[in-house]
């Protein structure tokens, strides 16, 4: 029989934001990073220009993505914590 206690719901919550912050910061970084290899490989500048409109608009709705959860996140973690 396992003797540990199953996790309390602050220490999850605080699990969870922190997980959710770092899948984002992931998710971002390989974005970009995908965003840099194909403007490095565009053959014109429409292509490129292209890529950066596309690139601004795709990371834009991403930072604000990110920062609605971990607003929400955040607040229900406030709203949630033992006093």
């Amino acid at each position: 029989m396992d003797t540990r206690a199953a996790p309390s719901r602050p220490r999850l919550l605080r699990r969870l934001f922190l997980v959710f912050n770092a899948a984002m910061g992931i998710w971002f970084l390989v974005s970009f990073a995908d965003a840099v290899r194909q403007y490095a490989g565009a053959e014109s500048d429409s292509v490129r220009t292209g890529t950066l409109v596309g690139t601004g608009l795709g990371l834009g709705a991403l930072l604000v993505l990110w920062a609605a959860g971990a607003v929400l996140l955040g607040v229900v973690m406030l709203l949630r914590r033992s006093r």
